[in-house]
């Protein structure tokens, strides 16, 4: 199982979580698949598997630094999905799960990083105390202001409002 033992025992195989974006309604099932479906009334018009998943025993914590900025992340990869019309491939599906302060785990974004190739991001509380994830910040830096040799203000620039 690829979150920490002591988190685990909050998901089992097969649990799932849920995001609707426009027309498309993603589900990822913990350790079991991914699926985008449209569906209208109750009924799904459409359906397609992003992948199914595949277990990893070297599975790590992995950094994404973005505008300096690192955020911690575990990836489970989801493959073998439904046919890629658009390129002579199967769906597939990395699922990164990373610290979210909500109360509930949810699904922050879906992106087709390219053609039939997904990356999917769940924000999950359980993972915020798990050592791996807690950040530590860098103490702040004590800023020191000195005054230029040459600024000194004149005592004749004062001006009275």
């Amino acid at each position: 199982m690829l979150l920490p033992s002591s988190s685990a025992s909050q998901y089992v195989v097969g649990w799932c979580t849920v995001l609707t974006e426009d027309w498309w309604t993603y589900e990822v099932c913990y350790e079991k698949e991914v699926q985008q479906y449209h569906a209208e009334d109750g009924k799904v018009l459409t359906a397609y598997h992003l992948g199914y998943y595949q277990p990893d025993d070297e599975a790590s914590v992995e950094t994404l630094t973005l505008h300096g900025k690192g955020t911690k992340f575990l990836a489970q990869q989801y493959v073998n999905g439904s046919d890629c019309e658009l390129a002579p491939k199967q769906r597939s599906t990395e699922v990164r799960y990373t610290c979210g302060q909500d109360d509930k785990s949810i699904i922050q974004s879906v992106r087709e990083v390219e053609s039939c190739s997904y990356v999917v991001t769940i924000l999950t509380p359980l993972l915020c105390a798990h050592d791996d994830f807690v950040s530590v910040e860098p103490p702040p830096q004590e800023i020191h202001c000195r005054q230029l040799p040459d600024s000194a203000p004149s005592p004749d620039a004062h001006v009275d409002l």
